[in-house]
């Protein structure tokens, strides 16, 4: 303790003291900070994960899979299920710049998911020129045949206004 000569003893050991409590209040902010911060990530992202569920899925079944761990898979017994993919689609890419394919796509599905929504039923998956849509799942419906042929017609209607065909 060279460089302490003169001071007396209990306060050299007060001083340190001092010192070793100031640092640990230090790491002790910066432990409490990280933790609020990484408190606000975890929420954000489970926010970003609600609502990537709630895109992909029906709200119904997004809720139940957050709320119900295991299966959620239910027994429907009677569902009408629509697939359309566009005609020609792969020499359409060919001769089209991406860019242009793209906005194609995502003008005709904006308007298919409009028609979606007026009639009530449910947006599978698209995948590519793909579009499939269910009626009579979640919730049961006794017009789903019916539901789905009406939106059928529709969407010809909007491919066609968009100069397309689908099948």
């Amino acid at each position: 303790m060279g460089m302490f000569i003169g001071i007396p003893q209990p306060l050299v050991f007060l001083l340190f003291g001092s010192l070793l409590l100031v640092i640990g209040s230090y790491f002790n902010e910066i432990s409490d900070r990280r933790g609020f911060v990484y408190g606000k990530l975890l929420i954000q992202e489970q926010n970003r994960l609600q609502d990537v569920l709630d895109n992909v899925l029906p709200p119904v079944i997004a809720q139940r899979l957050v709320t119900s761990p295991g299966v959620i898979a239910e027994y429907h017994p009677s569902v009408t299920v629509l697939f359309a993919d566009l005609v020609d689609f792969t020499p359409y890419t060919a001769s089209k710049p991406p860019g242009e394919v793209i906005g194609f796509l995502n003008e005709l599905f904006s308007r298919f998911d409009q028609l979606v929504e007026n009639y009530g039923v449910e947006k599978i998956k698209t995948s590519g020129d793909c579009y499939m849509v269910a009626a009579g799942v979640p919730e049961t419906r006794d017009v789903h045949v019916r539901a789905i042929a009406d939106l059928a017609l529709e969407m010809r209607g909007v491919s066609a206004e968009l100069g397309a065909k689908i099948r």
